[in-house]
């Protein structure tokens, strides 16, 4: 008879138990028993993305990544690269050391503003002189007006 009612105490022990882990899950909205959207790696959990060195899409995406914030800003701390060919380093962008391509700039509206001075290296030389543009566009430096 002892061996009987150790099961039965076993048994209502074991359905107690679950009804107390199903209640605890309802009051705590499902907090205890988590969610399986929450994945290791990634921005599901919280407001923090804990990632290894890649942020991508999907693969075969056709989607851009984008990186926003609630105040509209993303700060990169260090060198930005993009497609290790072009480097933003605080003030400073340029292409990859010994490239023999052209830094472009360029926009929707065909335009690029420069709010200050501009300043050219190989335009440097001794005194004042003419800045003048060749039939192909390419900025010169003269000591002769420009023809």
């Amino acid at each position: 008879m002892a061996k009987e009612q150790s099961w039965t105490i076993v048994g209502i022990a074991l359905v107690v138990a679950v009804v107390a882990s199903i209640a605890t899950a309802s009051i705590t909205g499902n907090a205890i028993v988590g969610s399986s959207n929450i994945k290791a790696n990634s921005c599901d959990s919280d407001s923090i993305c804990e990632v290894a060195k890649t942020i991508s899409t999907n693969r075969g995406s056709t989607s851009n990544l984008i990186l926003t914030s609630d105040t509209k800003g993303v700060i990169v701390d260090g060198v930005l690269s993009v497609n290790g060919g072009v480097f933003i380093d605080r003030k400073t962008i340029s292409t990859t050391k010994g490239s023999t391509s052209a830094l472009v700039l360029t926009s929707d509206v065909k335009g690029v503003i420069v709010d200050g001075s501009l300043s050219a290296n190989s335009l440097a030389g001794t005194g004042n002189a003419y800045a003048c543009v060749n039939s192909v566009g390419k900025l010169f430096r003269s000591v002769n007006p420009c023809k």
